[in-house]
């Protein structure tokens, strides 16, 4: 089984590898991104944002597309390359025979974006009818209790965040544990 982040930050990916679970990069592990992104690469691949005519401002944000990559500036030719790699990587995964879990990880949020995750599993679908997967959305906010809903192709986690995000709280260190049995969960 491989778990996939598909945003919207790069705690998964950071969780992932301290865990020992994280393979190679994938095109959402290190980015800020939201779930219209997903869809548009699954759609158009990661050209569809780096062909783009623009200016790149700063070099690590992807202008108008709301997609950032903090830890790869796509000035350099290189990361964009690397960039295609992991589309590339995506696209095996997906038509691959293993299990798959597209984890999203949304802090400070009140709802799950259930119209975009619908679409994306409608991608995964037409990319390869025999995917085996599931979407796991996690909401993490303070006046959330926990509860999970399940269904076929996704499921919706609420985690009440017990420290109020601030700006300098971006790890959630006090609720690692909770992320972390998630993780496990899945990857079972």
């Amino acid at each position: 089984m491989t778990v996939i982040s598909i945003g919207a930050w790069c705690i998964i990916a950071h969780y992932l590898k301290s865990m020992g679970l994280k393979g190679p990069t994938l095109p959402f592990d290190w980015s800020f991104s939201n779930l219209r992104n997903v869809i548009d690469i699954l759609s158009f691949g990661i050209c569809y944002y780096l062909d783009k005519e623009q200016d790149l401002w700063p070099k690590y944000y992807i202008n108008g597309y709301n997609l950032h990559y903090p830890h790869h500036d796509v000035s350099i030719i290189e990361n964009c390359e690397m960039l295609n790699r992991s589309y590339q990587r995506l696209k095996d995964k997906i038509n691959s025979k293993e299990r798959l879990v597209f984890l999203h990880f949304v802090p400070y949020s009140f709802d799950h974006d259930i119209e975009n995750i619908e679409i994306i599993r409608d991608k995964i679908l037409e990319e390869n009818p025999e995917c085996d997967f599931k979407i796991v959305s996690i909401v993490h906010n303070e006046t959330l209790n926990d509860n999970t809903k399940e269904n076929k192709y996704y499921d919706l986690v609420n985690i009440k965040c017990t420290t109020p995000w601030k700006d300098d709280n971006w790890c959630a260190i006090d609720d690692r544990d909770r992320v972390e049995r998630i993780i496990r969960k899945y990857n079972l």
